[in-house]
């Protein structure tokens, strides 16, 4: 590897922890759902429900928005969230973490998978704490285990013949801390 390649490589993986590191409220998985939207349907057999129209989820500091929610559960456990956004308005949801700042993320579609802590965020995705942020096609955000990851998967790294390569962006802000002047 180039060492000017690895030695930015080497800066930016502690610098991009930023995000991994700040928890979700402990005390939000406890709290009451909510959900206002403007139909629902409800197919109870097969667990799923399907919520349209300026759908607003909450529970505890989290806060859901997106055109569609479907939501998968089996035995009355969550399973998998689908959000939908629209052209006009993507999909997104908030949170708080333990010191208080406020995480943020939009897609276009957005999957939430409950037994891996997984959120997917798909089609010109963003994720956002305070001033940093990562924008991306794709950005995969496992909250159990802290990490994330952004850009396509492609076989060996190989891009398609005649199609630009996807570029993931990471803007990281400094922190005003007593030393900076």
């Amino acid at each position: 590897m180039n060492r000017s390649i690895f030695a930015a490589a080497v800066f930016l993986l502690p610098a991009c922890v930023w995000l991994t590191q700040a928890y979700a409220l402990r005390n939000d998985a406890q709290q009451p759902i909510e959900i206002e939207a403007d139909s629902m349907v409800l197919d109870e057999q097969p667990g799923i429900s399907r919520y349209t129209g300026q759908v607003i989820l909450t529970q505890g500091s989290i806060r859901i928005t997106a055109e569609e929610l479907v939501i998968y559960t089996e035995a009355g456990e969550l399973q998998k969230m689908e959000m939908q956004g629209t052209t006009q308005q993507r999909a997104s949801f908030k949170q708080l973490s333990e010191d208080g700042a406020e995480v943020t993320g939009h897609a276009m579609r957005m999957e939430y998978r409950a037994a891996k802590s997984h959120l997917i965020l798909l089609e010109n995705a963003e994720l956002k704490q305070n001033n940093n942020f990562v924008q991306s096609q794709r950005i995969d955000y496992n909250t159990r285990q802290n990490s994330l990851i952004a850009g396509q998967n492609r076989p060996n790294n190989k891009e398609p013949k005649g199609e630009n390569p996807e570029r993931v962006r990471i803007v990281i802000t400094p922190d005003d801390g007593p030393d900076a002047q």
